[in-house]
């Protein structure tokens, strides 16, 4: 399901912690097999299908999903309107240099986006510091690039007390945006084959 411009600022208003997650095939064969991993995604706000595999799996059994909602769509979207609105963001994970690059990047396409913060993913046992330094830095977002399901257990895990009102997992979201690895054209990723490309370039 989409949410609206609306149901999005309503969520940020209400202060209260929010998870989004987003599924793919690869996800969901690791949900079938870690119960944990299921709960994450069964309690999550809002679920939306990253890849057309989902839409498709999903009308074969009959749930016609509106199509695909993908995390890194959804974090440019919501750090345009970040922009807009003076909501603060913070960025989390993936190595400091595509850490860097997409701050760099998303910067110059909205020069009056708030960072509230960053910080690259590599704190292992360093957790309850990088949990503090969320909570102070006071985001309205918080996008998580740390791969699934790594990112989803920690947010699930740290929601309350981070207290973000929107969390994403958004994957290599970080590196995409960056210039560090490349997307499908976006002609593929409009046709639904973007599942394609990613076969082909990454074929592990």
């Amino acid at each position: 399901r989409r949410s609206s411009s609306a149901q999005r600022a309503s969520t940020i208003a209400t202060g209260r912690p929010h998870l989004m997650v987003v599924v793919n095939a690869s996800k969901l064969v690791l949900a079938s097999e870690d119960p944990e991993l299921q709960r994450i995604i069964s309690s999550a706000d809002l679920v939306t299908a990253d890849g057309m595999s989902v839409v498709w799996g999903a009308r074969l059994l009959g749930a016609r999903l509106p199509g695909r909602v993908t995390g890194i769509d959804t974090m440019e979207k919501l750090v345009a309107r970040a922009a807009d609105r003076a909501w603060r963001v913070f960025f989390l994970g993936a190595k400091q240099e595509a850490l860097d690059g997409a701050i760099s990047v998303l910067k110059a396409r909205h020069p009056s986006l708030v960072v509230a913060g960053s910080r690259n993913g590599y704190f292992a046992g360093r957790e309850n510091e990088i949990i503090a330094m969320v909570r102070e830095a006071k985001p309205h977002l918080l996008f998580v690039a740390m791969g699934s399901p790594a990112q989803e257990r920690f947010l699930s895990a740290n929601l309350e007390a981070m207290a973000v009102p929107f969390s994403l997992g958004v994957g290599g979201s970080f590196d995409h945006v960056a210039g560090i690895s490349r997307r499908a054209p976006v002609w593929m990723q409009r046709i639904g084959m973007e599942w394609l490309y990613r076969f082909a370039s990454e074929p592990r």
